[in-house]
């Protein structure tokens, strides 16, 4: 809560402080984790960040990109980053690098208006340490969750 709530959050260098330098910065963490669930508490994240994971694909990828489209790209798997995370439930025990490789390839569909393996989608499935057929999966989700069934279905992405 003080994270979100107070004007000065408390830092780890004040835990460290407070609790007389007993625990380690990932116990610390492990604790804060451990109320958080307690509380039922929805966190998205662990530490990580989409907008990073999503420049970091894309700069690992970009020589397998058209000329010029990372930014188009970059833009499309912004929004539909957007929209995904309206929807808390969809990040449930899912890893957020997998869930943007899935968007980058989900973008690519969209944007190749074709479905299927691309030349970045064993890329992906190896940055994120998934298998293809689980990657292309997640993006049909990812698809079908963001374009509605009825769009989702009429493309038969």
């Amino acid at each position: 809560a003080s994270k979100l709530h107070d004007s000065t959050p408390l830092t780890l260098e004040r835990l460290h402080k407070i609790t007389r330098h007993k625990y380690t910065n990932s116990k610390l963490t492990q604790i804060e984790r451990l109320i958080l669930a307690k509380l039922d508490y929805k966190l998205i994240t662990t530490g990580d960040n989409m907008a990073d994971w999503l420049d970091l694909y894309l700069q690992l990828l970009a020589f397998l990109l058209p000329n010029d489209s990372v930014e188009v790209i970059f833009e499309i798997c912004c929004r539909i980053l957007d929209v995904l995370y309206c929807n808390v439930r969809f990040f449930d025990g899912r890893k957020l690098s997998i869930v943007v490789a899935a968007t980058i390839q989900a973008c690519m569909v969209v944007v190749t208006k074709h479905s299927g393996r691309f030349l970045v989608t064993i890329r992906l499935a190896i940055l994120a340490g998934v298998r293809e057929e689980e990657l292309l999966k997640l993006a049909g989700k990812i698809l079908k969750h963001v374009l509605g069934r009825e769009v989702y279905e009429k493309y038969e992405f």
